[in-house]
């Protein structure tokens, strides 16, 4: 019985944190009081099974749910915070999306809706790659911080190997930021589908890869000794030795509805979730063939 009622406790301790700390303390002075008359099982046995009901808690619920009622008001300012915490937790996912969904599928063009959180978690299926990336016309719009300055906003799981795109939209009404709708588009019908079918090119056949990048390119990179940025050029067989990791396979987006990138020009910016690190590839369309022609890390 003691066991079960402290695997109970041990549960209460990741749903609350500190709160269930408190009750757990008070729980195990009970606890010695009532092992000085009871020797039914030796110290190294109840600490055995306090560890095993401690690893059967699911990583999920010990790493956030103590987490949530700080997430639940934290995360709304700024749609960049809230999507970091919605990627990384299904509990808080679940809060945060308005069912049912509506979903319009441009790759068979069919309508349905997600009624459930089953049917969302067979949905939504994310790159695990820690990094979202930005496709702007102009670097500068990123100065006015627009993640903190909207009210809608959309999250894309681009799908280079499968040539779509997957447009989750979430509006911030009454303080909290929610998901609304989906829309599955092929390239040949997404607003960014001729720059990835491109990019897609870019990053996995190298020939392709080096017969697109200006001669010389420009860069500006950290130097390895100090640290400080060096602006200078390259060549363009040389990206391959000086290039940040190219984002491939599955790809987070995240559109402000700003970012509307033009026919000439795309300033490809891969930021770090976690780490505020930032990579930008400046691409520019000359004689209907795209070239990357700056990179900046």
């Amino acid at each position: 019985m003691i066991r079960a009622l402290f695997v109970s406790f041990c549960h209460s301790f990741a749903l609350y944190g500190g709160r269930g700390l408190a009750i757990i303390s008070c729980i195990l002075m009970g606890f010695s009081v009532f092992g000085c008359h009871s020797k039914q099982q030796s110290d190294e046995e109840w600490v055995d099974s306090v560890l095993q009901a401690i690893d059967s808690i699911p990583e999920d619920t010990l790493f956030y749910e103590e987490a949530d009622d700080v997430l639940n008001v934290a995360v709304d300012e700024n749609f960049n915070d809230f999507i970091y915490a919605f990627l990384h937790s299904k509990t808080f996912q679940m809060e945060r999306v308005a069912f049912p969904v509506p979903v319009v599928d441009g790759t068979d063009n069919t309508e349905r809706v997600i009624r459930s959180g089953r049917d969302f978690n067979r949905e939504f299926a994310p790159t695990a790659n820690d990094y979202y990336v930005l496709l702007l016309s102009n670097i500068s719009q990123m100065e006015a911080d627009p993640a903190s300055q909207v009210n809608n906003a959309e999250l894309h799981i681009v799908d280079l190997d499968n040539a779509h795109a997957r447009r989750f939209a979430f509006s911030n009404n009454g303080g909290e930021w929610k998901m609304t709708s989906e829309n599955v588009e092929p390239f040949a019908e997404y607003s960014a589908g001729s720059f990835f079918n491109f990019y897609r090119q870019f990053v996995s056949d190298m020939e392709f890869q080096t017969q697109h990048i200006a001669q010389p390119l420009k860069v500006s990179i950290p130097d390895e000794e100090d640290g400080e940025t060096v602006e200078g050029t390259i060549d363009a067989d040389q990206f391959a030795v000086f290039s940040p990791e190219m984002p491939e396979g599955r790809i987070i987006m995240l559109d402000y509805g700003i970012m509307k990138p033009n026919a000439e020009r795309v300033v490809f910016v891969k930021c770090g979730m976690s780490n505020g690190l930032m990579d930008i590839l400046t691409f520019e369309q000359e004689g209907g063939s795209w070239k990357l022609v700056e990179m900046e890390e």
